[in-house]
């Protein structure tokens, strides 16, 4: 944390939470949120200049998710998350961001929403080449006896 006071004092905390304390809110078309870190900073707006976060996740942390893996802050005028600039080290998996106003008290850990449809395609597709072969098998038949009066 940086502060425009080099004797202000204050402190971040952090609590992380899987399920989503602002459930109505929209998140980006596509987007999968994860944990949900509300932090909190005891020190004077006018004291504060920015705070580098620096969050380290599991594997379980964004098992649901693919990447690239995005830190989302959310707006509550407009109920919903938008995506901040985001460092991501996939070795030591980290994911970094820089806050600039102590108005940035709930974060979200984003990703691609894995796609759901496999199971529906992959159906899909079956039915499809069913029909396929079942019209082939039907056009034989109609071909053979055609033949067959000749």
């Amino acid at each position: 944390m940086k502060s425009k006071d080099p004797g202000a004092t204050g402190t971040v905390t952090a609590i992380i939470h899987s399920a989503n304390p602002q459930p109505s809110a929209s998140s980006p078309q596509g987007v999968e949120l994860n944990k949900f870190i509300v932090v909190t900073f005891d020190m004077q707006q006018n004291d504060f200049d920015l705070a580098k976060l620096i969050f380290t996740y599991t594997d379980e942390d964004v098992e649901n998710l693919q990447a690239p893996y995005v830190i989302y802050k959310y707006i509550s005028q407009g109920n919903s998350y938008i995506e901040m600039p985001t460092v991501v080290d996939t070795q030591s998996k980290t994911l970094t961001v820089v806050l600039t106003s102590v108005d940035d008290p709930l974060l979200a850990v984003g990703g691609l929403a894995l796609d759901q449809t496999t199971d529906v395609n992959f159906w899909l597709i079956i039915a499809i080449i069913a029909v396929i072969i079942i019209g082939a098998i039907i056009a034989i038949i109609f071909v053979y006896r055609s033949r067959r009066i000749d």
